[in-house]
């Protein structure tokens, strides 16, 4: 059985970020953090910091960032922070925990890996 408690820390995320927007409706709020196809699959921890991406802007506190990261997703976490720009060659920052951003290494890995048999 999925956790329950995820119920109320992607809500509180989704609350944080709305109310700092809000003049988006909750769907633009959503939907510019994830690509409209992906979302029925998309987990919360992943929405979670698909939003921490898109609406955390300039990060200035990475402490209280990783006291709601943590609280959010339910577990203490560290992450790296990265500038890159995005298909209109703005600037986008990206927020990856590290324990997902290793998941994704050994997950490509391991697809490198079956292209070889």
């Amino acid at each position: 059985m999925r956790d329950p408690n995820r119920i109320n820390r992607a809500l509180e995320a989704l609350r944080y970020y709305w109310e700092k927007n809000p003049d988006l409706r909750l769907g633009q709020l959503i939907n510019n953090a994830v690509a409209a196809h992906k979302i029925y699959y998309l987990e919360e921890e992943d929405l979670i910091l698909a939003l921490v991406s898109i609406y955390e802007g300039e990060i200035e506190d990475i402490e209280e960032l990783r006291e709601r990261l943590s609280r959010w997703l339910g577990y203490p976490v560290e992450f790296e922070i990265s500038t890159q720009k995005d298909e209109d060659g703005e600037e986008a920052t990206w927020v990856q925990v590290k324990e997902k951003q290793e998941e994704q290494e050994e997950q490509k890995g391991d697809a490198d890996g079956d292209k070889d048999m």
